[in-house]
């Protein structure tokens, strides 16, 4: 057998790996899959020639192993790319996936039965305990909007503003983690609006306390209390700082009851959720 028959061979097997190799890569990208296919054909004799007759054009050796070269590096890199978390498309995908499984009403019923069971005393038909339990875990967030710092309520020994107080508002991608009876159950991702306030406790430090309302879980009346606490300064003295710092600050003939932090502070934090649009997030499809 002569070297041409044997290099007729090495084409043959080559070309006939390029192909099915563009077939399995479809499955990943269509566009991969196609250049195998391509680099395939170019190197199968009969293509090749048929190539080479219409268009007048053959290529030396050496080029045509350049590209067959060539081929082989631009799939992985196709591929690799689509792959890439950072990729558009694949973010979208992954979006679409969390998409689909946020809107399984089956697992709104799941959540709201373990939230309803978990503080009570149950037990199955013949007397075993039963424990079920709710962990919320957050995966991911997206700040929308802070209070200025130098607009924040707070009495000073001058009367005046200061930053002792702030608002921030975000959205929040949450994992609940079911389980009963300390065996993991099910993970299920839903989206929260939380409403943070900052303030500065009576040893220099700053405290936060988070508000977390799920849309598709609990009743619009929660959210309408949190509105209600978050936007009115009295309401946060009374039911947010520690008492301890109100008679501080009381004994040095401040009233934070006074309409002056009121009338303020509810401009401040209802112009700022308003701003933030935090109350049209509803859903993982609002992100």
């Amino acid at each position: 057998m002569n070297n041409k028959k044997i290099f007729e061979k090495i084409k043959w097997f080559i070309a006939i790996l390029f192909i099915v190799a563009g077939i399995g890569a479809m499955v990943e990208s269509v566009l991969a899959g196609l250049v195998y296919i391509i680099g395939g054909l170019f190197i199968l004799p009969p293509t090749y020639n048929f190539f080479a007759e219409k268009t007048g054009l053959d290529l030396p050796s050496g080029a045509k192993w350049v590209i067959v070269i060539i081929v082989i590096n631009i799939p992985p890199l196709i591929i690799q790319n689509l792959n890439n978390p950072e990729n558009p498309s694949s973010l979208s995908n992954e979006k679409s996936q969390l998409k689909n499984s946020y809107n399984d009403e089956s697992d709104i019923k799941i959540i709201k039965e373990y939230l309803s069971k978990e503080k009570r005393n149950l037990t199955d038909e013949n007397g075993l305990r039963l424990m079920y339990k709710v962990d919320i875990s957050t995966d991911n967030i997206i700040n929308l909007a802070s209070s200025d710092k130098n607009k924040n309520i707070a009495p000073s020994k001058d009367d005046d503003l200061s930053s002792s107080l702030s608002l921030h508002l975000s959205v929040r991608i949450c994992s609940f983690s079911l389980s009963l009876n300390g065996n993991h159950q099910k993970e299920i991702r839903r989206i929260a609006q939380v409403f943070t306030l900052k303030y500065l406790d009576i040893f220099g430090k700053y405290t936060t306390k988070d508000y977390y309302y799920f849309p598709d879980i609990d009743d619009i009346s929660k959210r309408k209390k949190i509105l209600e606490l978050v936007t009115d300064f009295s309401l946060i003295v009374q039911s947010v700082v520690p008492k301890e710092y109100t008679n501080m600050l009381a004994s040095q003939g401040l009233d934070v009851k006074s309409s002056k932090f009121s009338y303020e502070w509810a401009n401040i934090s209802t112009e700022l959720i308003k701003k933030s649009n935090i109350l049209q997030y509803n859903s993982l499809e609002d992100i």
